[in-house]
């Protein structure tokens, strides 16, 4: 009972250190912060099996004895040309990482709730200021290269340190976003 009650507390102490939380000071006009309870992961299966078997992800977990959370926030910009108002999705993935070098994704949202309007869409400097800012250790970035289908997107995603924002994963997927 006591082990249960300790895991618990554990568990919420992780969803809060990687939970957005929003500072005006830090945050750069350009960037626009969704509703943080809307601010859950949109992780698609396809994304997660390219970064499970990258070189980038099985170095990092070497690089870590034990396991500890890691936030990775991100967007995806929708191009006004492809037939739509410039979008950016916004989410947070909270995840440990392991030394065997294994990321394990906590938990997930909707994926439409976390579509919001943009006038102009954020600079990467902002991304990187809002990122370290939610006090992320990697920014996710996707642009939306084409539309093959409904609903259907070719998405290039980066993966980039935070604050330095020094690339270190990149793969091209095609999601589902309806």
């Amino acid at each position: 009972m006591r082990f249960t009650a300790i895991y618990i507390i554990f568990l919420m102490g992780l969803l809060q250190a990687c939970s957005p939380q929003v500072s005006q000071q830090m945050q750069e006009p350009d960037m626009k912060t969704p509703d943080p309870a809307l601010s859950i992961v949109y992780f698609p299966s396809k994304l997660q099996h390219s970064l499970l078997n990258s070189s980038w992800l099985k170095k990092v977990g070497k690089d870590y004895a034990t396991e500890r959370p890691v936030c990775i926030v991100g967007s995806i910009a929708i191009p006004a040309s492809l037939g739509t108002s410039p979008k950016a999705v916004v989410p947070v993935v909270e995840a440990k990482l392991a030394a065997s070098g294994l990321l394990r994704v906590i938990h997930g949202g909707d994926r439409r709730a976390t579509l919001f309007t943009t006038t102009t869409l954020p600079s990467e400097s902002a991304q990187l200021n809002w990122a370290a800012n939610q006090k992320a250790d990697f920014l996710l970035t996707g642009e939306v290269i084409r539309k093959s289908g409904n609903g259907k997107y070719k998405v290039h995603y980066q993966m980039k340190s935070v604050p330095n924002g020094k690339k270190v994963w990149e793969d091209s997927v095609t999601i589902n976003m309806q």
